[in-house]
């Protein structure tokens, strides 16, 4: 009856101390399951920072972008309204060298007249 006491109370021993070391299993487990869902949870975060800086970045890239076109298609416009206005001011000014030597002509040819007839 001894043995037997002594074997059964071995038996529980043994299942105590499996008890025992399941919870110790089952609770080193669960704070390596914890340490893994707030290394994630970290991770997650910084992906979504990332992701917004990523964002911003695009966009002011964008809007830069944008300014960029627009100031581009403002230079043209000023520069075709530039070259138009020097083509008009050539046009102009050919017109009036144009005008210049006709009248530079009619008043050569009337001293010339003027001369003839002086010189008769």
């Amino acid at each position: 009856a001894v043995c037997r006491d002594g074997f059964v109370e071995q038996l529980e021993k043994q299942e105590q101390q499996h008890k025992e070391q399941a919870v110790k299993r089952d609770r080193a487990n669960t704070e390596k399951m914890e340490a893994l869902v707030e290394q994630h949870k970290l991770a997650k975060e910084e992906l979504e920072e990332q992701l917004m800086l990523a964002r911003e970045v695009l966009e002011t890239a964008a809007s830069h972008g944008a300014n960029a076109k627009t100031l581009e298609d403002q230079l043209k416009q000023v520069q075709q309204h530039h070259k138009k206005e020097m083509e008009a001011a050539s046009k102009k000014e050919q017109k009036e060298r144009e005008t210049m030597e006709k009248q530079v002509k009619a008043l050569q040819q009337k001293m010339d007249v003027q001369l003839q007839q002086h010189g008769k």
